[in-house]
């Protein structure tokens, strides 16, 4: 595995980091598919990374996917996020479940032709953003 931190060293620390793996990781083609073991071994370390660099780190679960997703599977999603959940309490990084976040708020997906997109609504990411911003209020007194 080689990580994408380049940026985590150009400054000796951060206030916070929110940080989200996932999407990509359950992908079944074009060769993004990681296994569980690997995802769990990955999310170790990059959470490791990330918690020597600030005080509040903060672990975004991944957002649920519709159902005729390409190349996707919901079920996936659900048993990738209990293994991130296992990482980050066993690493003392707080949890923001965003996927129950985007289940009880409809479906807020874009709408494309094929109905696959796992992306959002503006509306959606205003409603992940507040959830955001108030776990960082109440976990870490950001404002």
């Amino acid at each position: 595995m080689r990580l994408n931190d380049a940026w985590l060293d150009q400054r000796p620390s951060f206030e916070a980091i929110i940080w989200n793996n996932g999407l990509w990781d359950v992908m079944q083609d074009l060769g993004y598919f990681v296994s569980p073991n690997d995802y769990r071994k990955n999310l170790t370390a990059i959470g490791k990374r990330i918690k020597a660099k600030t005080s509040h780190p903060l672990f975004l679960l991944t957002t649920d996917v519709p159902p005729n997703a390409r190349a996707r599977k919901d079920s996936d999603v659900v048993a990738y996020n209990k293994i991130a959940g296992d990482v980050m309490a066993q690493l003392g990084i707080p949890v923001l479940d965003l996927y129950s976040i985007a289940k009880a708020s409809g479906d807020l997906h874009k709408a494309t032709a094929a109905q696959d997109d796992v992306h959002f609504q503006d509306a959606g990411y205003e409603r992940f953003g507040l959830a955001i911003l108030e776990k960082l209020k109440t976990q870490h007194d950001i404002e």
